[in-house]
């Protein structure tokens, strides 16, 4: 493709290009608007529009965090008045930005006196419980700044309090009791289960287990751990107990085996098998199958007969 001027002259796209280079060139040397067309990086110009640019965005992020903070969500709030601070350090909006963290740090500090307050007046689910969300809450508060400061770990103050709590018997008996009688609701399911379909005695005795050994110093984990020995002190409920185990196990390693099978892990599902046949003696999986049905404990029939 070429290009004609008025005088009927062609050009060539290249002789173009280079006509205009030409002209920007000639057009440089003077003191019009075209001088100097690409300044250089160093020109002070450009920096100080850069530091404006930078400012401008920090001062984006700072409203930002005002209104996330005037909301009360101090994570987001927090995040926005760093990300201002790393924009511009602590100069101008910068400053600003590090003003409200310190006085976010001043609002965690209270929290932490609060939880103090609880413990000491024996609310110790209270006490725990905003220890740990202020430990949350206000992590990492200053880090990442580069900045020299000499505020208290608000992170580390909320779990002192925590490990102290953890470590009073009387603050475990309270805390202990309150998550334990948690459970109970499906322990109380499992038990009238249990008394119509003796396999889920093993459920029952399951659930019992991990409250007893969980919360071990409270009276519902210390419950738990009597009706867990109640369990096995009856000779006819722990048989029905160990039975319902071994099937569940046997059930859990036929389904291995189908798995295996079906993904080509032949090695697998042998070493399975093996380890079935080993228990119980050699068996197809179908007589496995058949086993499970004859041990598995099985509700009592109600009499047919009943008196008149």
């Amino acid at each position: 493709m070429t290009f004609k001027n008025t005088h009927g002259v062609r050009f060539t796209p290249l002789a173009v290009f280079l006509l205009l280079i030409s002209a920007v060139a000639i057009l440089g040397n003077g003191s019009g608007a075209f001088a100097q067309p690409f300044p250089p990086t160093d020109d002070p110009l450009d920096e100080a529009r850069q530091e404006a640019a930078r400012q401008a965005r920090a001062a984006e992020y700072f409203a930002e965090g005002q209104q996330l903070l005037a909301e009360n969500k101090i994570i987001q709030a927090k995040t926005k008045f760093k990300a201002a601070i790393g924009m511009v350090g602590l100069t101008g909006v910068g400053q600003s930005a590090f003003n409200a963290l310190t006085q976010i740090h001043s609002q965690g500090m209270g929290e932490i006196q609060k939880a103090i307050e609880l413990a000491k007046q024996q609310k110790y689910i209270e006490a725990l419980e905003l220890a740990r969300a202020t430990r949350s809450i206000y992590a990492n508060l200053f880090a990442g700044l580069n900045i020299q400061h000499n505020y208290p770990n608000i992170s580390r103050l909320a779990r002192e309090i925590e490990e102290k709590l953890e470590k009073d018997p009387t603050a475990q008996a309270q805390i202990q009791e309150k998550e334990a009688a948690g459970r109970l609701p499906r322990i109380r399911v499992l038990e009238r289960v249990a008394s119509e379909d003796p396999a889920r005695y093993y459920d029952l005795y399951k659930a019992y287990r991990r409250v007893a050994k969980r919360f071990p110093n409270c009276p519902t984990g210390q419950d738990c751990a009597n009706q867990m020995e109640s369990l096995r002190n009856d000779k006819n409920i722990w048989r029905m107990i160990n039975d319902e185990r071994k099937c569940r196990w046997i059930e859990d390693k036929l389904q291995t085996i189908s798995m295996c099978e079906a993904n080509g892990m032949t090695d697998k599902a042998r070493e399975t098998y093996e380890e079935l046949t080993k228990r119980f003696g050699k068996r197809t999986p179908e007589e496995f199958r058949q086993l499970v049905a004859e041990k598995r404990p099985k509700p009592e029939k109600e009499d047919e007969e009943r008196d008149e």
